[in-house]
């Protein structure tokens, strides 16, 4: 018996909307970090020591920028994973009906 595509594809559609749902739910806890490296680096940056806090490629984060480029970085592959499985599974779906 062939696998039921149609089967393979809502639980596609599924993991890719919990992964969305989670990357959303945990706005609040990417703000906080935000909030709490931007402390940080003013600390740094009135003790003089404000080209500390680097990624992992070890760049600086000094500017507002790469700090925001950094934290954009760390939730991207989840989202563009959720998508991708949303859209296989809406694919799936398709060619099942």
């Amino acid at each position: 018996m062939p696998p039921d595509l149609a089967l393979y594809g809502k639980i596609a559609s599924f993991a890719g909307g919990l992964m969305l749902s989670w990357d959303a739910l945990t706005v609040q806890r990417r703000i906080k970090i935000e909030a709490g490296t931007r402390k940080l680096q003013d600390i740094l940056n009135n003790a003089g020591l404000g080209d500390q806090l680097k990624d992992r490629r070890g760049q600086s984060l000094k500017s507002e920028e790469r700090l925001q480029l950094w934290l954009a970085r760390r939730s991207l592959p989840w989202t563009q994973l959720g998508f991708i499985l949303m859209t296989l599974g809406f694919l799936l779906d398709l060619v099942s009906s």
